[in-house]
C-alpha cells in the first residue's frame, strides 16, 4: 500500500492533529441509537454517493453522470430495490451531496429514501446525528467512509463507474481498492448481496476496518472537540495552524 497523495500543501509542523469535532457528533449518536426513518425497520441504512455532476461550487460532471444509477451502480432499479429493501426489513436513507441536484436521483419509496441537506435542517439534525443512528454505510468514494471507521460498522462501496471516476476526478488514497474496507459492489445484484449479509449479521471486514482505522485516525474517541479548544487555548497567542485531522 503507497503513502496517500498528498491533500495539504502546507509544512507538517503547521498541522494540528485534534481529531474532527464533528465526529463527536458521531459517536454520541451511535450511543443513543435514536432511530431516523420512522417505519420501524429494525436495520437502517444511510448511502452517501459522492456527486457525479454538480450544479454548485466546481462545476463539472465525474465518473457516470446518471440518474437511473446512484454510485455509477450498473443495473439499479428504484422499484426493483425498494422491494429488497422490503424483504430484508431495512430502511436505507440516500443523503444527496451537497454539490449534487436532486434531479440526479430516483424518487423516494417508502424504504428508499432521498433526503437533501435541507430535510437535515427540517428534522433538527446534522449528517453525523443521522449516520450515527445508522447499523451500516453505503457509499463509493466520499470521505464520509473514513469518519464512519470511527463507529466499526459495516461499511460497503457501490461503485459501479470506479475507473471512469480515476480518469476524471481521481484519488487520493490509491491504488483505491487497497484502502477501501468493505465489499467493493458494481451492480445493484451485488449491493442487494452484501445488504443480505448485513441483515443475517454477517461481517467479513471487521479487521480491515480496523486495520484501515489505524492508518487513517490518530484519535478514534469523542473528545475531538475538547482537544481542539484546549489547544486554541494554549496556543492563542501563537501563529495560527491549520487543524486537520484525523
Amino acid at each position: 500500500m503507497r503513502a496517500p497523495r498528498r491533500a495539504w500543501a502546507v509544512p507538517s509542523e503547521r498541522i494540528l492533529v485534534t481529531g474532527l469535532p464533528r465526529n463527536d457528533r458521531l459517536i454520541q449518536a451511535a450511543r443513543t441509537r435514536q432511530r431516523i426513518a420512522g417505519n420501524g425497520s429494525p436495520t437502517e441504512i444511510a448511502w452517501l454517493p459522492t456527486y457525479r455532476r454538480s450544479l454548485t461550487g466546481e462545476v463539472r460532471v465525474d465518473g457516470v453522470a446518471d440518474r437511473t444509477r446512484p454510485g455509477g451502480l450498473h443495473g439499479f432499479e428504484s422499484v426493483r430495490f425498494e422491494r429488497a429493501l422490503y424483504a430484508l426489513d431495512m430502511t436505507c436513507t440516500l443523503k444527496t451531496h451537497p454539490m449534487a441536484t436532486a434531479a440526479d436521483f430516483p424518487p423516494s419509496t417508502q424504504h428508499l429514501t432521498i433526503w437533501s441537506d435541507a430535510d437535515l435542517d427540517d428534522r433538527g439534525l446534522t449528517l453525523y446525528d443521522m449516520l450515527g443512528a445508522t447499523d451500516a454505510l453505503v457509499t463509493d468514494v466520499s470521505s464520509v467512509w473514513v469518519d464512519y471507521l470511527l463507529l466499526d460498522k459495516p461499511i460497503i462501496f457501490a461503485f459501479g463507474d470506479l475507473e471512469e471516476f480515476r480518469d476524471s476526478r481521481g484519488y487520493t488514497l490509491d491504488p483505491i481498492l487497497e484502502w477501501l474496507p468493505g465489499p467493493v459492489v458494481t451492480t445493484m445484484q451485488e449491493l442487494i448481496v452484501s445488504l443480505e449479509q448485513v441483515a443475517e449479521g454477517r461481517d467479513d471486514f471487521q479487521a480491515e476496518r480496523e486495520r484501515v482505522s489505524g492508518l487513517l485516525h490518530t484519535h478514534r474517541d469523542d473528545q475531538s472537540s475538547r482537544r481542539l479548544l484546549d489547544a486554541l487555548a494554549a496556543d492563542r497567542h501563537d501563529q495560527p495552524r491549520l487543524v486537520l485531522s484525523p
